[in-house]
């Protein structure tokens, strides 16, 4: 057995086994075959009691060690949020929101204390430089830059488009709506318009090449001072806020059986939309959500908890449904000491 796998076993635990072991009569060989240790093991230990040193045997617990209330924290999100999509990281960016200072390798640890798991491997995307300036996919302040795009659900034998809205520096989805069949130009002028009545008037408008975005939406748009930027060709990365966050919504809405009829899609949406803004963090803006963002929000400052601390802290982990719904749901942490 490989010696990460092997038992871990505290001062208490030396002691009781090398006790039983003069009691029983067994040698090392025995000793360690019977607790699953290396014999030299057995021996350091016996050599530690000949030689009246206790703090060998004893050994203290590391100083980096976490407590066991945030373990038992990191494993009570792990069971109460199951899907695939809450991972490590978002479980590390929940607990430093709570003040938790855990790093999302610790949180890996921890979990494959219970049950190892395969590294999956990740391809790496092409870098989104073009021929547009960086400032315009990295931008500093909310809207300075907004990202549009488009996609496509079928429900039964009824298709439906999805056209998403979203600030470039907060990730915030500004508008989410459905409609019957593709959608025109029109229809895409208007949304923008519509968007830029609540949420002022950016500065760029990223899109790709799509039927929607041609001429007649860069004249329709003209009006409100906003400069129409078009990806490059074959390079979706330039829009890939927008990409990923449709990504992030077919993998929400996986399993759920959406209505028919645009008015019911659509509050479905909006509940989406709500949940996405509000409650879940988003590692690009190291932790904070959306509408965090927006409103120049920070997280405060995390507190290690390690076991050699005197005080003791009591982490409650729930689930929260967002508006009724189980799947979109909210992580509350309370910390107590």
């Amino acid at each position: 057995m490989k010696s990460h796998k092997r038992p871990v076993y505290g001062p208490e635990q030396r002691w009781a086994i090398l006790q039983l072991m003069r009691l029983r009569g067994w040698n090392v060989q025995t000793t360690a075959d019977r607790f699953v240790l290396h014999h030299n093991t057995i021996r350091h230990w016996i050599n530690a009691v000949h030689a009246d040193s206790a703090g060998r045997l004893l050994a203290g617990v590391p100083w980096n060690r976490i407590d066991d209330s945030v373990r038992h924290a990191i494993h009570m999100l792990r069971a109460l949020f199951p899907e695939p999509e809450f991972g490590r990281r978002n479980i590390a960016i929940h607990l430093l929101r709570a003040g938790i200072q855990v790093s999302s390798r610790t949180v890996q640890r921890v979990l494959r204390e219970e049950k190892p798991r395969r590294p999956r491997r990740r391809v790496a995307l092409r870098s989104a430089d073009g021929v547009e300036p960086r400032a315009i996919l990295d931008p500093r302040c909310p809207n300075q830059t907004w990202h549009l795009d488009l996609t496509t659900a079928q429900i039964l034998w009824l298709k439906y488009s999805i056209a998403a809205l979203l600030d470039g520096a907060t990730r915030r989805v500004l508008t989410l709506k459905v409609v019957r069949g593709a959608p025109t130009t029109e229809d895409m002028a208007g949304l923008v318009k519509h968007t830029t009545k609540e949420h002022d008037t950016p500065r760029f408008l990223i899109t790709d090449h799509g039927c929607p975005f041609w001429k007649a939406f860069h004249a329709g748009i003209g009006p409100f001072g906003i400069h129409h930027v078009h990806g490059p060709v074959r390079k979706p990365c330039f829009n890939g806020k927008a990409e990923r966050f449709f990504r992030t919504l077919r993998i929400g809405l996986r399993g759920v059986l959406l209505p028919i009829g645009v008015r019911r899609i659509q509050q479905r949406l909006d509940q989406y939309r709500e949940w996405y803004n509000r409650h879940r963090p988003h590692q690009a803006l190291d932790g904070l959500t959306p509408d965090e963002a927006w409103l120049g929000g920070t997280l405060p400052e995390p507190i290690p908890f390690r076991t050699v601390d005197p005080h003791k802290p009591v982490i409650t982990v729930e689930r929260a449904p967002c508006r009724g719904d189980p799947r979109l749901a909210s992580v509350r942490i309370r910390i107590a000491a």
